[in-house]
C-alpha cells in the first residue's frame, strides 16, 4: 500500500493551513493547539517543528 504524499517539502503551505486552523478552532492553550494541528495535519507532515512555531506565533500574537 502506498503512503500518503507528505507536505514536508512545502513548509509555507503547511504554515498557512496551520494558521487558518488555529484561527478557526481558537484553542484555549498550547497543548490543545498542538493536538489540533497534529490531528488534522500530522498525517501529511514529517517535521512537526512547523506546528510548534505556529502555536508559538498564535499565542504570542493573541
Amino acid at each position: 500500500m502506498k503512503g500518503l504524499a507528505t507536505m514536508d517539502y512545502d513548509h509555507e503551505g503547511v504554515r498557512r493551513v496551520a494558521r487558518v486552523l488555529l484561527r478557526h478552532v481558537r484553542p484555549a492553550n498550547r497543548t490543545m493547539a498542538y493536538h489540533v494541528l497534529d490531528g488534522r495535519l500530522g498525517v501529511y507532515v514529517k517535521d512537526r517543528t512547523v506546528f510548534r512555531a505556529e502555536v508559538d506565533r498564535y499565542f504570542n500574537a493573541a
